[in-house]
């Protein structure tokens, strides 16, 4: 299910996917059965625009390791929410500057098992478009 709009000041994406994995005899490893997004975008005045992105993924199983004889010993990896917030300065359509946060919450998980996420960070950038 997606749903998306787009108006002058405001633009809102929601995406939400609920998955049933048919795969016999094995696991579905790093699949999660619910995964949900929200991206909204609000443009304060003509050159700026404020954003934040809402990440959900559902419990997933992971693989821990191996047995003797090779066959994947299942972990569960616990769900994940993720909240990001992000400034942009458009100077004009083909140059512009962002500020990024990611993880304001400061959450400590695992979207691959042992390996863990940045925890809260930081992206400053410039954004240019080239035209030929």
């Amino acid at each position: 299910l997606e749903f998306l709009h787009e108006g002058k000041k405001l633009n809102i994406l929601t995406k939400m996917e609920y998955n049933l994995y048919d795969v016999f005899t094995l696991d579905a490893y790093h699949l999660p059965a619910f995964y949900g997004e929200t991206r909204l975008g609000y443009k304060l005045q003509d050159k700026f625009v404020l954003g934040t992105d809402l990440f959900f993924y559902g419990q997933q199983l992971g693989i821990k390791s191996f047995d003797e004889i090779g066959r994947p010993i299942s972990i569960t990896i616990d769900p994940i929410f993720d909240f990001n917030i992000d400034f942009r300065y458009n100077y004009s359509q083909k140059l512009g500057a962002f500020l990024k946060t990611n993880n304001i919450l400061n959450t400590k998980h695992q979207r691959w098992d042992q390996y863990a996420n940045f925890g809260f960070n930081m992206l400053v950038g410039l954004r240019g478009i080239s035209t030929y």
